[in-house]
């Protein structure tokens, strides 16, 4: 099995010129994979090519297979973008099992094998973008076949250091100077959503096109409030012990579509930064290395600090527990996330008073 490359090496590929014959580009990070699909776009427009895009819920996978071997009527190249691949594979691919040879091949299953035998043997006036704006399942039998054959590009969601690290980008790209205290300041304004920060830095730069450098009090004069809340605000929240806000965070983030798992994962994953934040600075003497191993931006090592010092190990031992459970709880028992979140918060809320 192939190695799962960043979809940010495709994108530098992309502005070389450079098209691969097929690949998979999957992640939940969709503003990557929408940024990736303006600059194949506009290698088409380059390069003459004709493109195509084709989605499952208007095409089915003998359609594309009927779709990817067609050439085009004058002669060029083209590229053939298919959205919500998984959705063409779903019902056709199969977890490898040791009985797997005794099952009846169903229609769609030989469509899929049709499909990696394409990829197999590509035809090579079609370039074949297979998208998919989610997490795949790699046990499927397809996508291990299918990683050996084409390169397989992940578009991750993206963390709070990166989210400083892309502001910065920006302004880099536009030769602006700008600094940290501002940085923070549109963060904590805009929120961490990738296409709401684009598209008000879009606006801020012919706001004040001309200027080489920005500071806080230039950037209050443009920067619109448009913050939602967002995974930082709940990790804020446990970080002042506030119980209540993130009750109402994290409902809030559940309903508008965050799976309770990563919310789980990313408490973990703090709770555990917390736990050792003492160890790595005292291991540690620049605050550069201590973020680089906590995996955050050193502006926010105060906000660990602070929380490391109001956390006692007894607590973080008894809430560990709890996420663990809840992490068990919510793969084996029907239970809708809300309600499992609600009782999560309310036994972690439940540790902190009586400690």
């Amino acid at each position: 099995m192939a190695e799962i490359q960043d979809i940010r090496s495709l994108s530098i590929k992309i502005d070389k010129g450079e098209l691969p014959q097929s690949c998979l580009i999957f992640g939940e990070e969709t503003f990557f994979i929408d940024k990736l699909l303006e600059k194949i776009d506009l290698l088409a427009r380059k390069k003459s090519f004709v493109i195509s895009k084709i989605s499952s819920a208007d095409f089915n996978l003998n359609d594309l297979l009927e779709l990817v071997e067609q050439n085009s009527l004058f002669g060029s190249s083209k590229i053939l973008v298919v959205k919500e691949f998984g959705k063409f594979i779903k019902s056709g691919a199969s977890k490898e099992t040791d009985d797997e040879e005794d099952l009846k091949p169903s229609k769609s299953s030989g469509l899929v094998k049709l499909l990696i035998d394409y990829l197999k043997n590509p035809n090579p006036s079609t370039y074949l973008f297979l998208i998919h704006p989610d997490r795949i399942d790699m046990r499927l039998k397809f996508y291990k076949e299918a990683s050996k054959l084409i390169p397989f590009y992940q578009a991750k969601r993206i963390y709070e250091k990166e989210i400083f690290d892309f502001i910065q980008q920006k302004f880099t790209e536009r030769k602006i100077q700008v600094d940290y205290q501002t940085i923070e300041y549109i963060y904590k304004t805009v929120g961490n959503n990738l296409y709401d920060i684009e598209s008000e830095l879009n606006r801020l730069f012919i706001s004040i096109e001309g200027l080489k450098r920005i500071d806080l009090e230039t950037i209050k004069k443009f920067i619109i409030p448009i913050r939602k809340y967002s995974i930082f605000d709940l990790l804020n929240a446990f970080r002042d012990k506030d119980i209540s806000n993130a009750l109402e965070v994290g409902l809030n983030l559940i309903n508008n579509n965050l799976p309770l798992v990563y919310i789980i994962s990313m408490l973990q994953k703090y709770f555990f930064s917390l736990l050792t934040f003492n160890e790595v600075r005292n291991q540690y003497k620049s605050d550069e290395k201590v973020a680089a191993v906590m995996g955050c931006h050193p502006y926010f090592l105060k906000d660990y600090e602070l929380a490391s010092k109001r956390y006692r190990f007894e607590e973080l031992e008894k809430i560990f527990d709890i996420l663990l459970n809840k992490d068990i709880e919510l793969k084996s028992l029907n239970l809708k996330d809300d309600v499992l979140y609600i009782s999560m918060v309310s036994e972690i809320g439940l540790v902190i008073r009586k400690l």
